[in-house]
């Protein structure tokens, strides 16, 4: 079911790579974050703070390490094509094209937006980001350096969130950022 395929990510002092479907990890373990499952169904990971999850094959998504603000509490009975972990949440695509978010929501991150036709996210520390079919950007959740400020009237191709900046690739392969700017990342 999952057409999106992320090959490696990073977090706070972990990072996971799938590699032929399997999942290798390094980095720190203190809280479980090397005790990825076996397997070799992985279709894209991503890293959260202490913590990291796996979308399978078959659209299922699988925990491993700390679980701050409930990031294990996979909503039962849903299907994935996507996932993106931020500080202590996860934002997902759902197969039917919309949304999903779970986790700690202090800065509003959990509220997405609804709507089908979602194909791309992106999670920050406490903001995240959706791309549409059309190649617009919905921002959400805290915006205290303008991380959640989609530049209007560009159509994107991509998108990623850093702590507290986002990145968008545009249509004529170009790149744009913003948020806070304090080491030139935006």
């Amino acid at each position: 079911i999952a057409i999106r395929t992320a090959l490696c990510s990073c977090a706070l002092a972990h990072a996971a790579v799938a590699h032929a479907g399997e999942v290798r990890t390094w980095g720190s373990d203190d809280q479980g974050q090397q005790s990825s499952p076996s397997g070799d169904n992985f279709v894209q990971i991503t890293c959260g703070y202490y913590f990291s999850m796996g979308l399978l094959e078959d659209g299922t998504i699988v925990h491993w390490g700390l679980a701050p603000s409930d990031v294990d509490d996979i909503p039962e009975g849903e299907l994935y094509t996507a996932i993106e972990a931020g500080n202590s949440y996860v934002v997902a695509i759902r197969t039917d094209g919309t949304l999903d978010a779970w986790g700690w929501n202090g800065g509003g991150q959990l509220e997405h937006p609804a709507g089908t036709g979602w194909i791309a996210i992106a999670a920050g520390d406490s903001h995240a980001m959706a791309l549409d079919e059309d190649g617009g950007i919905t921002a959400w959740g805290t915006n205290s350096y303008g991380e959640t400020d989609v530049p209007e009237g560009l159509v994107f191709t991509a998108i990623a969130a850093g702590s507290d900046f986002s990145v968008g690739l545009l249509d004529d392969g170009s790149l744009t950022a913003w948020g806070r700017d304090n080491n030139g990342q935006s």
